[in-house]
């Protein structure tokens, strides 16, 4: 049964690291437990989806390069049949459903966005992700502003760490208000 427990709890913390505490609590779970949960599963949670976020970002890459070939082999045929005239050399000139689908859906935002990224960097993302956001969403948002894989590590697996700590010392004082005796409620196996 515990260790269903702590799996649940590492399952759950992947996603969101406030409902993996919660669910922690939930079990009487003891701090170092805690701890150890909301760490692995965070840090699980960020290198899954910092590494899907960079397969994306790869594929739309490779379909950018793709469909501008694609246009460039158009042109040519156009030009071949005396149609249009040809966009000049070296620039793709991207269809209407390009020039919707790459357009930001709210240009406010998009530009908040970046100000923020330039503000607060990996380093801003990384310290408000566990509590805030949750750690997958705080990957992606580095990977799509072109941070390096290193630091997205680094700073998030310390980030989570960290917060881990606090949540697991959080959680004991829950318990404690919820028990007279925490340590009875909290043995270690």
């Amino acid at each position: 049964m515990d260790f269903l427990q702590w799996l649940s709890v590492i399952g759950l913390s992947a996603f969101k690291v406030i409902p993996g505490l919660a669910l922690a609590i939930a079990y009487n779970m003891h701090p170092l437990e805690i701890f150890i949960c909301l760490s692995i599963g965070g840090m699980l949670g960020i290198t899954f989806f910092t590494l899907f976020a960079v397969r994306i970002r790869q594929w739309r890459k490779r379909r950018r390069v793709r469909k501008a070939q694609k246009y460039k082999a158009l042109e040519k045929e156009r030009l071949a049949d005396g149609k249009t005239p040809p966009a000049p050399e070296g620039i793709a000139k991207p269809s209407r459903f390009e020039r919707r689908m790459n357009k930001p859906v709210n240009i406010r935002k998009a530009r908040r966005t970046k100000r923020l990224w330039n503000k607060v960097g990996i380093i801003g993302i990384a310290l408000i992700t566990p509590p805030i956001i949750s750690p997958p969403i705080g990957a992606l948002i580095s990977v799509f502003f072109g941070e390096r894989l290193r630091r997205i590590f680094l700073f998030m697996f310390l980030s989570t760490l960290l917060w881990a700590a606090i949540f697991a010392l959080l959680g004991h004082q829950i318990l404690e208000l919820l028990y007279d005796d925490p340590t009875t409620a909290t043995d270690l196996f």
